[in-house]
């Protein structure tokens, strides 16, 4: 599921979601089971949207209904499953866990679901550019996200990796980084930190921001993300108005990535060097903010964000974003 990470302040405000009764637990479970099944348990021969789009209106929240109802067709799979003739099914599920978190001030509710998958046939056009090959068997790991709508927990989106094994194409054009572009890379994360986490409402300019922006992001990742002068003039508006003062205290980057990692999303597998980090920064507002955030004033805030590049015209640009 692509998380998006611009919202207002999305700068790490979680907290631990509300209890869920044992009816929302089953339900939840029940949904993941099936979304598995909606997944997996198909046959190009006999396939049509009917099963997908089902499950979407019972399931799904308002946006990810709307967004899934807009291309029925491609949005249930059905252009992929019949074009690579694929015929699977699911041999085992088993939850994992289930577990309460917080984003940009929503609570969702997330499973973990285990999934044994067995691919009987599978013709994709460029077989090397694939993860999944025909008469094999894979452990997918999905993590399924719901949030309450009218006081109801409704699917809102997933993702998956699979178990015991790297997510990579079988193509060898996986080109290593080498330390000189690591060491790029690791300056733009911090650079990065900076200007998403050191904030100050006297001196923020959204000129110098969206500048850093476009240098050191892919033009589709700003327009899927809605990065431009607009929203950073708002943002700006908003640092004013709230009087946000943030200060980074520690940054701390992880391994730097040497070969491609892939992310499963709905939208599809990406093939991305992927570098995590933990920011830790203080932050203080007025009232009206912490009313508006509903979070507790005082303390050093912590997220990890996962930042995915890739080699855009010759260049290392950010081109995808979790954070958690």
């Amino acid at each position: 599921m692509r998380r998006t990470v611009w919202g207002f302040l999305a700068v790490g405000l979680l907290f631990c979601g509300c209890g869920i009764r044992a009816d929302e637990t089953d339900y939840i479970k029940t949904a993941a089971q099936e979304l598995i099944s909606v997944l997996w348990d198909v046959d190009y021969r006999t396939f049509t949207p009917a099963k997908s789009t089902a499950f979407a209106k019972e399931y799904y929240d308002a946006a990810f209904l709307d967004d899934y109802l807009s291309d029925v067709t491609r949005n249930s799979g059905a252009p992929f499953i019949v074009a690579e003739k694929l015929v699977s099914r699911v041999t085992a599920t088993e939850i994992c866990d289930i577990a309460d978190r917080g984003f940009d001030g929503a609570e969702y509710k997330t499973v973990r679901i285990r999934s044994d998958i067995e691919i009987k046939n599978y013709q994709p056009a460029y077989p090397e550019d694939c993860f999944f090959e025909q008469g094999r068997e894979y452990t997918l790991v999905y993590t399924v996200y719901f949030m309450r709508e009218d006081g109801n927990l409704k699917l809102t989106g997933f993702d998956f990796m699979p178990e015991g094994e790297p997510f990579l194409p079988k193509r060898a054009d996986n080109v290593a980084l080498n330390g000189t572009q690591q060491r790029e890379l690791k300056c733009i994360a911090r650079n990065y930190a900076g200007i998403r986490y050191a904030l100050d409402y006297r001196t923020y300019d959204a000129d110098s921001v969206y500048a850093f922006y476009r240098n050191t992001c892919s033009e589709t990742f700003l327009l899927d993300e809605g990065i431009d002068m607009t929203y950073l003039e708002a943002f700006q508006s908003d640092l004013e108005l709230f009087r946000i003062v943030s200060e980074v205290v520690s940054v701390d980057i992880g391994r730097l990535p040497g070969d491609k990692a892939a992310v499963g999303t709905l939208e599809g597998t990406m093939f991305y060097y992927p570098l995590t980090m933990t920011i830790a920064y203080d932050l203080k507002a007025n009232d009206a903010y912490y009313a508006h955030a509903q979070v507790k004033k005082g303390g050093t805030v912590t997220i990890t964000e996962t930042l995915y590049f890739d080699i855009v015209q010759g260049n290392l640009k950010i081109v995808y974003a979790e954070y958690e």
